[in-house]
This record gives C-alpha cells, structure tokens and sequence, in this order.
C-alpha cells in the first residue's frame, strides 16, 4: 500500500531518524531532512498515467504540503499528543493537567462510586493515551503534579467512603 511504500522510499537514504504517523487522511512525515517532498510527491504520483486517478485513492494535494522544522513550529500536534522539544511538550501536558484538574475536582460532587467508575474508565484512558504518544521520559515533574492531581481525587473518594463506614482505616496506599 502507499504508506508502506512510503515508508520504503523514506527508509531508503534515511538513518532511522524519519517517521512517518498517519490518520485517516493525514499524514505528517517528521524529519531533519527538509528535503523530502520531492519523494513524497513521487510516492504518490501515478508513474504510468499522471493524469489518470489512483487506483488505489490515494491523492497528495499539494497545496496542503508544508515543510516546517519542529524547531520554528515549537512542536507538532498530532493526534492529542505533541512532538516537539522539551518545552513545547511541558506546556502541552500542564495545559493537559488543568483541564484535567478541572474535571477530576467535579468528580468530587458525585458518589463515590460514579466518581471512582468515571475516573477508572474515562480519565484513565486519557492519560494511558498521552503516556503512550507523547515522549515523557524528561517530563518527571510534570508527571508528579499528575500523581498529586489523582492522589488527592483519591483521597478524598477514600475520606467519603471511610466516612460512610465508620472506618479509619486506609482503603489506599501511597508506594
């Protein structure tokens, strides 16, 4: 298929640094070569009819092809994540972390157990998917102000439940 095709041509004069991310119908090729559309574009042009339509539907409109450098953009935004330098992807997660915040904090108006279901099943799955796409290696503190943001939420679920139940005793444990 043409990504794989893609990815071929990219691979070819490439030392491992090109990637190329797709979804649905965009495709963002990240580089430190500015010289790649030249291959891009014969990727995707048809070698034996150029004015026939792909067979396989795949058309480049070049009028939405770019080169930017990462470094002028400040990072990419790709699919609910950012590719970029260290800065860029900090301010991205803390924007993250006060919505977040946010949402999490009303939680705190539900029962505890919609509250626990809603943060188990719903912003769980936000932060597993900004963890898996998102290069966080560098990112420890910010990853510590999450951790604080869940802590608390989970404490006070643990406050309303051990009120409930008269107990004292600490249903969760910091490691």
């Amino acid at each position: 298929d043409k990504l794989e095709t893609l990815a071929n041509l990219l691979s070819e004069n490439n030392d491992g640094s090109t990637s190329v991310v797709a979804y649905l119908d965009d495709i963002y090729v990240i580089s430190p070569r500015p010289d790649l559309l030249p291959t891009i574009v014969r990727c995707f042009s048809n070698t034996t009819n150029p004015q026939a339509p792909p067979a396989d539907g795949f058309v480049l409109n070049l009028e939405k092809c770019v080169v930017k450098s990462v470094r002028d953009i400040g990072g990419l935004k790709v699919l609910g994540s950012l590719i970029g330098p260290r800065l860029a992807r900090s301010e991205f997660l803390l924007a993250g972390l006060h919505s977040l915040e946010a949402s999490i904090n009303r939680l705190k108006r539900l029962p505890s157990q919609q509250a626990l279901c809603l943060l188990r099943n719903c912003f769980a799955r936000q932060l597993l998917h900004l963890l898996r796409s998102m290069e966080t290696s560098d990112l420890e503190p910010e990853l510590q102000q999450l951790d604080q943001i869940i802590y608390s939420c989970m404490d006070h679920l643990r406050q309303v439940i051990n009120e409930a139940n008269h107990d004292s005793t600490p249903r969760v444990r910091r490691i």
